[in-house]
């Protein structure tokens, strides 16, 4: 009679949703969403184009809807790319080409409104005509 008892305890654990956790809830945690900012010179990707144009970096400019600034960021011209880890939230953006001593060389390209998610990411593709350079 015991190996029954036995037998019956080992066989209700087994089945799904028998066994009693105590532990606390899962809780759906949310991360920062990233935004990559991938940009073209003239509608390509050739770093003499950099050069040439004498860019140096871009700086991306992100604000919150409100206009506050959430952050200025920069990579070198030649990555073509930058990721930009962001709350989730709605954002404004726009981006810049530089020279080696931080000056503009390109008239602002609006990223235009956008929203992150939490562990999203977000592609938001731009070029900076050969026109736009001073």
């Amino acid at each position: 009679m015991k190996s029954w008892i036995l037998l019956g305890a080992l066989a209700a654990l087994a089945l799904p949703g028998c066994v009693a956790d105590d532990g606390p809830p899962d809780v759906a945690v949310v991360g920062d969403g990233v935004l990559d900012v991938d940009w073209t010179i003239g509608d390509a990707k050739d770093s003499r184009d950099c050069s040439d144009e004498g860019a140096d970096s871009i700086d991306v400019v992100v604000t919150t809807a409100a206009g506050d600034v959430v952050g200025d960021f920069n990579a070198y011209c030649e990555e073509f790319v930058i990721s930009i880890e962001l709350a989730p939230g709605t954002y404004y953006g726009d981006a810049t080409m530089l020279d080696a001593s931080g000056r503009a060389r390109t008239t602002p390209v609006d990223l235009g409104r956008f929203v992150i998610y939490g562990d999203d990411e977000l592609d938001v593709p731009i070029d900076f005509p050969l026109d736009s350079f001073y």
